[in-house]
Parts: C-alpha cells; sequence; structure tokens
C-alpha cells in the first residue's frame, strides 16, 4: 500500500472479485464493494466497456458472456441520478447493443 497510495489500495480492493460459486454470485458481493467506491465504479465501469468492446472484436462467445450478464451489472450498479457517470453507461448500453 505504501507504493501505491490508501486510495489506489481502496479502489483495487473493491474491485476485486469476491469468493463466490459463480460469476454472479461472485459479481455480487463485488459489487456492494464497488458501490460504496465512486472511483472503483469508473474504474470498473471502464473496465467493462474495455473488455466488451474488445471481446466484440475477437472473441464472440466472451461478448455473448458480457451481454448476458449486462443486466445484473447496470442493476447493481448504475445510479440514475450520477449524471457524471451517465457517459460512461450510455457508451457501454451502446457496445452492448451490436449483436
Amino acid at each position: 500500500m505504501s507504493e501505491f497510495g490508501k486510495e489506489t489500495a481502496d479502489i483495487v480492493w473493491a474491485v476485486t472479485s469476491e469468493q463466490g460459486e459463480n460469476r454472479a454470485e461472485r459479481f455480487r458481493k463485488t459489487a456492494l464493494k464497488i458501490q460504496s467506491n465512486k472511483k472503483a465504479l469508473i474504474v470498473k465501469l471502464a473496465d467493462r466497456i474495455a473488455n466488451t468492446e474488445a471481446s466484440l472484436q475477437s472473441n464472440p462467445q466472451l461478448y455473448k458472456m458480457y451481454l448476458k450478464e449486462f443486466p445484473l451489472f447496470k442493476e447493481l450498479l448504475y445510479n440514475p441520478q450520477d449524471v457524471e457517470l451517465l457517459p460512461m453507461w450510455n457508451h457501454l448500453e451502446q457496445v452492448n447493443s451490436f449483436l
């Protein structure tokens, strides 16, 4: 932690997946941490956008998995009151509409 600082350590902790029997369970547990740290949410959104875009180009099966997961992702992390993040959410919505 001393090398990168507490803020960075807190963000990394928040986006690090929790244990669970499947991806949905792990994400539900992890989302609780992400919700409590706006910068972690920004990192997670950027990560999901990048992964979804990359999979669209090179891995159709992975892209389909991200599409399937999107409703839960949005349900747990989207806050319509957080207008600052709307451009990122809108972009992710767009990326999730290519299939």
